[in-house]
C-alpha cells in the first residue's frame, strides 16, 4: 500500500534520495518524486522477499556487506582485521535478518529510515551517552538490532509523521537527518536502566489477551515495557496492530504470554509469547533468549500449552511440536558432545544445517554446541556433498584447514569466493582450475599460487572479470609496461595497482583513463597537471576532473573547454571559478542539471536558469521557487520534456493563454514521439 506521508518525510529528510541512482533506475519518466521513491521502496521490499533461499540471501547480504562494512585498508595494521570485519558483518546481518523477517511488519519507508539511521551510528561514547557518527574508518560493529527498541522507534516516527502527539523529548528529534540515532538512543537508555528480573523458578501462569480488545493490547504492551524481552510487542502501537489488526490478518488475533514470578512473588516476568492470527492459527512463538529464541527450561512449558490448544489445526500443532522436538534434539546433541559421544551422520547434518528454535535467528545453543566440536572431524565424517560445500561457504572449518577435493572446493568458491581459502596448495597451483575460477570471479586470483599470480593469461582473465583483481598480481607484472598497456584496456582501474614508475608513464596513463576516467586518481602529480591526459580522462567521465591538479581546476580557459563537453564537471572546478558567471553559463548550456551545482547567489540569475531548462527541462527542479510563476522559464522546461507540465504552479494554471501555449508544445512533443515510433 502507498504511504505517501512517509514517502514525503523521506524525501524531505534525505534530499538526495530522489536523484540517487537507485531511485532513478527504478522510476519511470512519468513518475513524480513521491511515485518514484515509492517504487524504489516497493522494489526494496520485493528484493528481500525474493531472497527466499540461503544462497539468494547470502548473495543479497554480500551486496550490503560490500557497500557498508569497513574495508581492510581502513583498519589499522595492528588490529585483527578479520575479527573486525566479521563483527560488522554479523551485526549488520542481524539488522537485515530482523527487517526482512515477516514479523517486522512495518511500512517500508519506516524500515528504510531505521536502516539508514543505523548505518550512521558508530561506537557509543559512554561519557557523552551518545553514538558517534560512523564513517569509513569506524571499526565498531553496528548497533545491536534490538527488536523492542526498533519497534518503539518506528512507532514514534510513524506518529510524528502522521502528526500525532508524542513526548516533547522525542518530538525535538524529528526532521533531523540523525533522527533515528536520537530516538533510538532515548529508548535504549530507558532499556539499559531497567534491571532484568529473571527467575530461576519456572513456575508461572499463562495470560490471554483477546483479539480485538484495544484495552488488552495496551495492557499487554505495558506488561512488557522495560522487561528486556526484545519483543516488538512492547511497543503499544505494535501490540494494538497484533491484537486488533491490521497485521498478518485484518482483525489481528489472540495473544498468550507466560509470566513467571518476580522477587515479590508476582507473575510479571514474560518468558514465552504465542501470537495468533485470529483465534485459531499460530502467527509466531517467541522467547526471551538471544534472537527471541526459547530458553531451554521453557521447552516443556511450551509443549504442554500447545497440546492444550485443541482449537488449533493439526498441521499447526504438528509444525510447532516438531520445532519443540528439534530443541530437544539440540539438547541431546549438546549432551552427547559434552560426553564425547560419536554423532551419526544424520545428527551431524542436523547440527550444521537444520534450523532450530522459534526466534528470528538460529537458536544460540547451536553455535555453542558446534564450538565444542572438532569441526574438521565432523567434516570428514559427512559424505553429503551439499553439506561439505556449506562447511566451506559458511566458514565452519577452522582457519588453516586445507581441502583437496576439487569438486567440493570449486562448488564452494562459485557460491562464495572466500571459500577458496580452504583450497590445498595443489588446487591453488592448478592452472586449469584457477583459470576456470577467475573467469567467474576475478577476485579469486588472491588465492592462486605465486606462480599463477605471475601468469599473464590468468591475470588478464581475472582483470577482465574484476578490475581490482590486478592488486593480487605479482610485483613483476605490475612493473611490466607492455603487460600494463594491455591490462588497462580491460580495466583502467588497474592503474591503481601498477608500479609507481608506470603511474608516471604518460602512454600508460592515457590508455588507462580512456577506459576509466577516474583512473586519473592513480596517476602521478605531474600527469594530473597534463591537459592532454586530463582531457582524455574527462571524455570518459566528468568525475575525473576531481583528480586533476588544483592548477588545472583553476585554469578558466581549460575549464570552459571541458564544460563544453561535460557540464556536470562543474562540481569539481576550483572555489575561485565557482563564482564565475561565464563558467556556470557554459556548464548549464551543455548539461542543464549542472544547475544544482550553481551557488545560491547565481541561481537567481534568470539567464542561467533559462539556459539550464532549455538544455534539460528537469533542471527546473533545481531552480529557486521564485521561477515557478515565470512563464518563459516554465514553458522552456516543458519544451524539453512534456512531463514538466507538473511544474506549472496553481497561479499559472489560471492563465488560459499560457495553458494554450503549453498545450501546443505538448502536442508538438507527442507528435514527434509518435513519428519516431
Amino acid at each position: 500500500m502507498n504511504d505517501y506521508t512517509g514517502i514525503e518525510f523521506l524525501d524531505k529528510l534525505y534530499q538526495n534520495l530522489y536523484m540517487s541512482d537507485e531511485v532513478q533506475h527504478t522510476k519511470e519518466n512519468t513518475d513524480n518524486r513521491k511515485e518514484a521513491i515509492q517504487k524504489y521502496m516497493d522494489r526494496l521490499e520485493r528484493i528481500h522477499k525474493e531472497a527466499d533461499t540461503e544462497t539468494k540471501k547470502e548473495l543479497l547480504y554480500s551486496l550490503y556487506f560490500d557497500k557498508y562494512v569497513i574495508k581492510e585498508e581502513n583498519i589499522p595494521y595492528y588490529l585483527d582485521k578479520e575479527a573486525i570485519i566479521n563483527a560488522q558483518k554479523k551485526s549488520l546481518g542481524m539488522w537485515l535478518d530482523y527487517l526482512s523477517n515477516e514479523t517486522a511488519n512495518y511500512p517500508t519507508w519506516a524500515k528504510y529510515w531505521a536502516f539508514q539511521g543505523m548505518l550512521k551510528m558508530g561506537s557509543y561514547d559512554e561519557a557523552k551517552e551518545v553514538y558517534l557518527k560512523r564513517d569509513k574508518k569506524t571499526i565498531a560493529p553496528f548497533v545491536s538490532a534490538n527488536a523492542e527498541i526498533i519497534a518503539k522507534s518506528i512507532e514514534t516516527i510513524t506518529k510524528l509523521v502522521n502528526g500525532q502527539e508524542v513526548t516533547p523529548i522525542l518530538e525535538e528529534k524529528f526532521n533531523k537527518t540523525d533522527s533515528f540515532n536520537k530516538i533510538y538512543t532515548v529508548f535504549e537508555k530507558k532499556y539499559k536502566k531497567n534491571i532484568e528480573e529473571k527467575s530461576d523458578n519456572i513456575d508461572g501462569e499463562w495470560k490471554k489477551y483477546n483479539q480485538g480488545s484495544r484495552e488488552d493490547a495496551i495492557e499487554l504492551s505495558k506488561s512488557l515495557e522495560n522487561m528486556n524481552t526484545g519483543w516488538c510487542t512492547a511497543s503499544e502501537d505494535m501490540a494494538i496492530k497484533q491484537i486488533c489488526g491490521p497485521y498478518d490478518t485484518e482483525n489481528g488475533g489472540d495473544f498468550y504470554v507466560y509470566y513467571t514470578k518476580n522477587n515479590n512473588g508476582e507473575y510479571s516476568i514474560p518468558r514465552i509469547a504465542i501470537r495468533l492470527n485470529n483465534h485459531d492459527e499460530i502467527g509466531e512463538i517467541r522467547g526471551i533468549d538471544e534472537g527471541q529464541n526459547l530458553e531451554e527450561k521453557m521447552i516443556d512449558i511450551l509443549e504442554n500449552k500447545l497440546r492444550e490448544m485443541s482449537f488449533l489445526s493439526n498441521k499447526d500443532i504438528k509444525e510447532n511440536l516438531d520445532k519443540v522436538e528439534g530443541l530437544r534434539e539440540l539438547t541431546r546433541l549438546g549432551k552427547k558432545t559434552e560426553n564425547k559421544e560419536v554423532l551419526t551422520e544424520k545428527e551431524l547434518i542436523d547440527l550444521y544445517s537444520k534450523e532450530f528454535g522459534f526466534g528470528w535467528t538460529q537458536d544460540p545453543r547451536v553455535k555453542k554446541v558446534q564450538d565444542k566440536r572438532n569441526k574438521l572431524d565432523d567434516y570428514n565424517n559427512i559424505n553429503n556433498k551439499e553439506i561439505k560445500v556449506m562447511f566451506l561457504t559458511r566458514k565452519i572449518l577452522p582457519e588453516g584447514v586445507c581441502v583437496n577435493d576439487k569438486e567440493i572446493v570449486l562448488e564452494a568458491a562459485k557460491n562464495k569466493r572466500e571459500a577458496f581459502k580452504y583450497a590445498s596448495e595443489e588446487l591453488r597451483s592448478n592452472r586449469e582450475t584457477i583459470l576456470e575460477l577467475v573467469k567467474q570471479d576475478g577476485g579469486l586470483l588472491q588465492y592462486a599460487s605465486e606462480e599463477l599470480k605471475n601468469d599473464k593469461e590468468v591475470v588478464i582473465e581475472a582483470v577482465k572479470q574484476k578490475g581490482y583483481a590486478f592488486t593480487y598480481a605479482s610485483e613483476e607484472l605490475k612493473k611490466d609496461k607492455e603487460f600494463i598497456l594491455e591490462i588497462v584496456k580491460y580495466s583502467g582501474y588497474s592503474l591503481k595497482f601498477a608500479s609507481e614508475e608506470l603511474k608516471k608513464d604518460k602512454e600508460v596513463v592515457i590508455e588507462a583513463v580512456k577506459e576509466f576516467g577516474r583512473a586519473l586518481e592513480a596517476a602521478s602529480d605531474e600527469l594530473k597537471n597534463d591537459k592532454e591526459v586530463v582531457l582524455e580522462a574527462i571524455k570518459e567521465g566528468a568525475g575525473a576532473l576531481q583528480f586533476a591538479s588544483e592548477e588545472l581546476k583553476n585554469d578558466k580557459s581549460f575549464i570552459l573547454e571541458i564544460l563544453k563537453q561535460k557540464g556536470h564537471a562543474l562540481q569539481y572546478v576550483s572555489d575561485e571559478l565557482k563564482n564565475d558567471r561565464e563558467v556556470f553559463l557554459e556548464a548549464v548550456r551543455q548539461d542543464g542539471r549542472a544547475l544544482k551545482y550553481v551557488p545560491k547567489k547565481l541561481k537567481h540569475d534568470r539567464e542561467i536558469v533559462l539556459e539550464a531548462v532549455r538544455q534539460n527541462g528537469f533542471a527546473f527542479e533545481d531552480a529557486p521557487k521564485e521561477f515557478i510563476n515565470d512563464k518563459e522559464v516554465v514553458l522552456e522546461a516543458i519544451k524539453q520534456n512534456d512531463y514538466c507540465i507538473h511544474y506549472i504552479s496553481n497561479e499559472l494554471r489560471k492563465d488560459r493563454a499560457f495553458l494554450e501555449k503549453v498545450n501546443d508544445e505538448v502536442n508538438k512533443i507527442r507528435e514527434k514521439k509518435n513519428k519516431q515510433l
